[in-house]
């Protein structure tokens, strides 16, 4: 199949009518480039081919989107019409198969409702299709029209027209998704589908005819044909199951794998999240220590509160121990003594005493400085306690000072951890990230889960080994009763030749599919060698499809290398796989179909984009690059200009209200629209 020319009108980005004339010379210049930024419509050009060929809204990139979502028809040209007015919209394709020249249209009609909401159906569908001789040939018929198309390329292939970053991932991840797709591609361009139906319609072709053995007299052989049956249920039973542990142990693996490159992110800063961890250990235990600290100064509150009147305390202290000194407290003489002395005259000694004379004086002031008893007695007290407290008040003070200057200490810790905290949080990249420990125990976990899961797996594949030894002694021993059952016996005949043909044509599917995988590993090895770069080739040896149609990629020693492979390698290699089988398909050195990629060398370096740009447009009939500026410049266009193979260059241009026009440039001035690019070696 070759694309000779697309002629879009009011689809999608492109108002009015956009022309695109492919390069299509396979001996020579059979490469294209649209050249644009992001939201320019180098997909929606992939899209429109699409729309045309099947009527699809979606493509594979559409995975996730509901196809309500996807609107083809301009939304200018809707907005410029008058109000709920009918807009036309169609994509023209112009191909050719075989010497037979097509042109497919395929209309569209698009209005906005009185509230704005967008709706649109297809018109109208027509193929002309133009015989070598001359003749043509007008289908309207939808049905003709798709049988018509099936016969230049079934829609079960259009999927691998277009290559982008997702089919990459899906290609070279060991994944039950990968195995589908290699598997889809497979049959869906071998036709191996064909024979599988062929082999599931004699299966139960054959259960039926052996279930019919029961009424007749060959019962043992009957027994052994059921007992087959049963075996070989239980075999397919296990091969289920043993694909369903490979998802699991596929999602484990890539599980590991993320925690791995989420642990390897720590190796540079563990000593970092170290250092974090013990800050926080700190400030919980310093915080602790706050705590404490803060309820041994309430409990000491009351006890404390006496450091506020401590000066008064130590006056009167220092008052009363003067007035202890001189006898004032307690008095010499006692009050009453002395009033009785001088009421009678009389000293305690006997003498007489006389007013006027010295020892009446003195008399006279001892009393002056005596006080009652109660007066005394509390003056007493009070020296006596105040002595206590004055002896206490250097503990309390001690007591106090310390505990405020560990409480202000603790505080001080505290802040200052948590700003160091604050600055290593940043250098990390933030507090939310997880903590190393906590990816440690979850990857032991995914181990822990592998082992299981591997455990698993063999005791089913042991399981399956015994199955299998079982099937064949009860197929030695249906071989020996067939030598004696008579095959006049026409449902004994039957049966058995059912089982035959059945069984001839699973081998003969496990051989072809066996073949088909050897092929495809040998051919995508030799164009991956072609495309790596210098480093590459010397280190990765051969693109290997398993019986379980996984790929794996070896080393030059024939280990597994898949996982430690670059983006860059992955998208050679998924490059690789598609041109083989593509190849293969076809039965020739060139593929007979366009080759569209988006965004094809984002991820690849110098050598590799080298490669691909001169080696490519050797194998495909038409390579279509879809191209933004940060990946296709004047370093890439030298290279495809040096390969003699570009024929065609278009700008993806926008215009005024965002449409997009479509700028034919000839390639020999292309070097004005495109910047430097330097891309590493």
């Amino acid at each position: 199949m070759l694309l000779e020319k697309l002629k879009l009108h009011n689809f999608r980005q492109f108002l009015g009518i956009q022309e695109i004339d492919f390069a299509m010379d396979a001996d020579q210049k059979n490469v294209t480039v649209v050249f644009g930024e992001n939201g320019r419509g180098k997909t929606g050009i992939f899209r429109a081919i699409m729309f045309c060929l099947y009527g699809d809204r979606l493509i594979s990139q559409d995975e996730r989107i509901d196809e309500s979502e996807i609107k083809l028809v301009n939304l200018q040209a809707l907005q410029q019409a008058e109000p709920q007015e009918p807009v036309d919209s169609f994509v023209e394709l112009e191909f050719s198969h075989h010497q037979i020249q097509y042109v497919l249209t395929r209309k569209l009609l698009g209005m906005l409702t009185e509230h704005g909401e967008q709706i649109e159906e297809i018109s109208s569908v027509n193929l002309v299709r133009k015989e070598p001789k001359g003749n043509s040939k007008i289908i309207t018929n939808d049905m003709e029209i798709n049988d018509e198309i099936k016969k230049v390329l079934d829609r079960g292939l259009k999927d691998y027209f277009l290559f982008d970053g997702e089919k990459i991932e899906r290609l070279t991840r060991a994944s039950k998704e990968q195995r589908k797709e290699i598997s889809s591609a497979i049959r869906n361009l071998l036709n191996v589908n064909a024979l599988e139906r062929s082999v599931a319609a004699l299966t139960k072709l054959v259960k039926q005819f052996e279930a019919d053995l029961k009424n007749t007299s060959h019962a043992e052989l009957a027994q052994i044909l059921l007992e087959l049956s049963r075996i070989e249920d239980k075999l397919l039973a296990g091969k289920e199951d043993i694909s369903n542990i490979d998802e699991e142990i596929s999602h484990a693996e890539e599980e590991k794998q993320s925690l791995d490159q989420e642990l390897d992110k720590y190796k540079e800063i563990g000593h970092l999240v170290q250092r974090r961890k013990d800050y926080l250990e700190v400030i919980e235990k310093s915080n602790k220590t706050k705590a404490s600290l803060l309820g041994e100064m309430k409990s000491q509150l009351a006890k404390s509160s006496i450091l506020l009147v401590s000066e008064t305390i130590l006056e009167v202290y220092k008052h009363l121990c003067d007035m202890k000194e001189k006898g004032e407290i307690p008095p010499e003489i006692r009050k009453e003594l002395i009033e009785r002395i001088i009421s009678d005259e009389v000293c305690i000694c006997g003498r007489e005493l006389i007013k006027g004379t010295t020892e009446y004086k003195c008399i006279q002031a001892w009393k002056q400085r005596t006080s009652d008893v109660v007066m005394q007695d509390m003056a007493l007290q009070l020296w006596h306690q105040l002595g206590i407290v004055d002896k206490s008040i250097d503990d309390i003070v001690n007591s106090t000072q310390s505990l405020l200057i560990q409480y202000a200490n603790t505080r001080n810790d505290i802040e200052e951890y948590e700003e160091k905290l604050n600055v290593i949080s940043e250098q990390i990249g933030g507090s939310e990230r997880s903590d190393i420990g906590d990816l440690e125990r979850q990857r032991t976990s995914v181990e822990i889960k592998l082992r299981h899961l591997e455990a698993k797996k063999q005791n089913l594949e042991s399981n399956q080994k015994t199955l299998n030894n079982e099937r064949s002694h009860q197929i030695d021993q249906k071989s020996e009763l067939e030598k004696e059952v008579s095959m006049q016996d026409e449902i004994t005949g039957r049966a058995i030749t059912a089982r035959k043909v059945r069984d001839a044509l699973e081998t003969v599917h496990d051989e072809f599919t066996k073949e088909i995988r050897l092929m495809i590993s040998k051919l995508a090895s030799e164009l991956f060698v072609k495309l790596l770069d210098a480093q590459g080739r010397e280190m990765l040896h051969e693109i290997a499809v398993k019986d379980d149609y996984s790929l794996e990629l070896l080393d030059r020693w024939h280990s597994p290398f898949l996982a430690n492979i670059s983006a860059g390698q992955r998208q050679i290699m998924s490059i690789s796989l598609i041109a083989a089988l593509a190849k293969l398909a076809a039965k020739n050195n060139v593929f007979e179909m366009p080759f569209f990629m988006d965004t094809p060398f984002g991820r690849l370096s110098h050598d590799h984009r080298k490669n691909l740009i001169f080696e490519l447009p050797k194998i495909c009939s038409q390579w279509i690059l879809l191209a933004t500026d940060t990946e296709f410049g004047r370093s890439e266009a030298k290279d495809l200009k040096a390969s003699g193979k570009w024929g065609k260059f278009y700008i993806l241009k926008a215009v005024e209200g965002g449409a997009t026009q479509i700028k034919p440039i000839a390639v020999e001035k292309s070097g004005v629209y495109l910047r430097n690019t330097e891309v590493p070696g």
